[in-house]
Formats: structure tokens, C-alpha cells, sequence
């Protein structure tokens, strides 16, 4: 089995479905054209800030996703019910 680490330069189906996953949760990912970029970077670093992991412990905010194996993959997979978020507020794109 390949381990595939998504981050910024990467590009092909996996790095689209991460797109997906978090355009459908409400962050803005850009174009969804299947490239790591620095707008998807900054999304999947909102996502890790505001989420937690399957231990209810809060990710790791690296910007990073190892496909199938981190807790930052097991809560894109497991986006809502309350006992998965924290309470830290969403920051907009324009906030930076």
C-alpha cells in the first residue's frame, strides 16, 4: 500500500478529493482542479484548526494530510456531530 502525503506541490485524484471534501464543508479550496496550492493549504489549515481527531484531541495545523492515515484524514471522513468540532471560529480567507 502507498502512503500519499497531500501537500502543497502535489497534484492528481487524491489531492481533487480533498478539494471536495472540504468545498463540501464550507471552505474555500479555489478551482478544485486537483493541484495543492496555497489557497488549499490555507483551507485544510482552517479545517485542522477547527476540527478534532478521532481521540477528540484537535489536529495537528500543518497543512498536510496523509491519505488513510492521520487524524486529519479520519476527520474529513467524519465531518460533523458536535463532539467533532472545537470551538474555534472559522477564519475567513480575507482575514489573513
Amino acid at each position: 500500500m502507498t502512503i500519499t502525503v497531500l501537500k502543497i506541490g502535489k497534484f492528481g485524484a487524491e489531492v481533487l478529493d480533498l478539494e471536495q471534501r472540504l468545498a463540501a464543508q464550507g471552505f474555500q479550496v479555489g478551482a478544485q482542479e486537483g493541484y495543492f496550492d496555497e489557497e488549499l493549504k490555507d483551507a485544510l489549515e482552517q479545517f485542522q484548526a477547527t476540527h478534532l481527531g478521532k481521540n477528540g484531541k484537535p489536529l495537528k495545523v500543518d497543512g498536510e494530510v496523509l491519505v488513510g492515515g492521520n487524524a486529519t484524514w479520519w476527520a474529513l471522513l467524519h465531518p460533523s456531530g458536535s463532539a467533532q468540532r472545537t470551538t474555534v471560529p472559522l477564519r475567513h480567507c480575507s482575514d489573513r
